[in-house]
C-alpha cells in the first residue's frame, strides 16, 4: 500500500493555494516530515509488540533488513527532533537521571522526573497543580519499579510514545505536556500505574493539557 502521489500533491496545493513555489515547497516539507513521523510511530508500535512477545533485536533487525544495532538505535534512541527548548532541557536531564540509575535507556519515568527541572513548563505546572511533588513522584516510581523489575525493558520506547502523543493531538512540536500524555499511552505501564495512584488519570491529564493550550480570550 503506497500513498497516492496525486493525493499528496493535492494536499500541498490545498495547504498553500495560489502560493509561490517556495511557499509550496515549505508546505511539502512539512507534509513529508509528518508522513515520516507517522511512519516511525507505526513501525515503533509493531516493534513494541515484537519485544513484548519476546523477539530479539536481531530478529527485529532481520525483518526490517537492518542490523541489530541499527534497529536498537532507531527505536530505542530515536531523537525527538521537534522538541521545544524546554523539552530539550528535560531530555538532557532525563539522560542524566537514567545514567545515574545505571539504566540502559531513557524511560518515561526518567522523563517525568526530569520535567521538574523546567518548573515553568506546561508539564511541570500541571503536576504542580495536581499537587504532585517531585519527591512524591520519585517515591511512587521507586516502589512500582521494584515490583515490575525486569519487565521495564519491554515497555514502549519513551521517544516513540512521546512523539506519538504529539501526533495524536495534531501538533507539530514536542512539549513537556506530550511527555505526560505519553505516560498513559499504555495503561499497564509503570508511569500509567504510578500517575493513576497519585490521582493523575489519563482523562485528568488530557483535560489539563487542553486547558493549558487553550488560547486566552
Amino acid at each position: 500500500m503506497n500513498p497516492n502521489f496525486d493525493d499528496l500533491v493535492q494536499a500541498v496545493e490545498n495547504a498553500a493555494p495560489n502560493a509561490p513555489a517556495l511557499q509550496k515547497l515549505a508546505a511539502a516539507s512539512s507534509l513529508s516530515a509528518a508522513l515520516s513521523d507517522h511512519a516511525d510511530v507505526l513501525l515503533g508500535h509493531y516493534v513494541e509488540l515484537c519485544r513484548k512477545e519476546g523477539h530479539s533485536w536481531s530478529e527485529i533487525g532481520r525483518e526490517l533488513q537492518v542490523s541489530k544495532q541499527a534497529a536498537q538505535k532507531r527505536f530505542v534512541d530515536m531523537p525527538l527532533g521537534r522538541a521545544t527548548p524546554r523539552t530539550r532541557n528535560v531530555l538532557d536531564a532525563a539522560h542524566q537521571i537514567a545514567q545515574d540509575q545505571g539504566a540502559a535507556t531513557v524511560r518515561l519515568d526518567h522523563l517525568a522526573l526530569a520535567i521538574y527541572t523546567e518548573p515553568d513548563s506546561i508539564g511541570a505546572k500541571i503536576l504542580e497543580n495536581l499537587g504532585i511533588s517531585r519527591s512524591d513522584l520519585d517515591e511512587a516510581i521507586g516502589k512500582r519499579s521494584r515490583r515490575q523489575g525486569a519487565q521495564l525493558h519491554l515497555e514502549a520506547p519513551a521517544d516513540q510514545a512521546v512523539l506519538g502523543s504529539s501526533l495524536e493531538l495534531g501538533h507539530n512540536y514536542v512539549g513537556t505536556e506530550h511527555i505526560l500524555i505519553a505516560c498513559h499511552r499504555d495503561p499497564n505501564s509503570l508511569m500509567a500505574v504510578v500517575l493513576r495512584g497519585l490521582g493523575a488519570t489519563r482523562s485528568e491529564i488530557r483535560q489539563r493539557v487542553e486547558e493549558a493550550l487553550r488560547p486566552v480570550k
